[in-house]
C-alpha cells in the first residue's frame, strides 16, 4: 500500500513539474508579445462651458506596451484620477456632478461599451475624451 502511495506521489508531482516547465514556456512567450508596441492617439473635446482650454495642448500620440489597458495608458501619460476604474479627472480637469459633466471616451468613434481599466489598447486606436454636460 504505501508503495502504490509513494508511486502516485510521484507521478503527481512529476505531472506538476511538467506542467510548471508548459506554463514557463507559455510565460515566456507572453513576455515576447508585450515586447510589441501598438501606435494609440488620445484627443480631447472640452465642453468651454466647464473649462475654456485649447485641447490641442494635451492631445497626443503615444506608443505603449501592447498589453496595456486604456487606464494604466492614462495613468503613464496623463495626471488622472478614477474610482474603481472609471477616470474622473485628466489633468486636473474634473468631471462635475452639479454641472452633470463626466469623463465619457469613444474607441474609433464608437462609444465605448467597457470601463478604461477593462480595454486594452490595439494598434492605431484613436481614443476620444468628452468632458461635456447632458441634460
Amino acid at each position: 500500500m504505501k508503495k502504490v502511495i509513494g508511486i502516485s506521489l510521484f507521478t503527481f508531482l512529476l505531472t506538476g513539474c511538467v506542467n510548471n516547465e508548459e506554463n514557463s514556456k507559455q510565460d515566456d512567450t507572453d513576455k515576447a508579445d508585450t515586447d510589441e508596441l501598438v501606435t494609440v492617439e488620445f484627443e480631447f473635446d472640452i465642453d468651454d462651458d466647464i473649462y475654456n482650454i485649447d485641447e490641442s495642448k494635451i492631445n497626443k500620440t503615444v506608443e505603449l506596451s501592447a498589453d496595456t489597458s486604456l487606464l494604466n495608458a492614462m495613468r503613464e501619460q496623463y495626471d488622472v484620477k478614477d474610482e474603481e476604474g472609471y477616470i474622473t479627472s485628466i489633468e486636473g480637469y474634473e468631471q462635475s456632478q452639479e454641472k452633470n459633466a463626466y469623463w465619457l471616451y469613444e474607441i474609433n468613434d464608437e462609444f465605448a461599451q467597457v470601463g478604461a481599466a477593462e480595454y486594452i489598447l490595439e494598434d492605431g486606436d484613436v481614443i476620444s475624451w468628452e468632458l461635456e454636460t447632458s441634460e
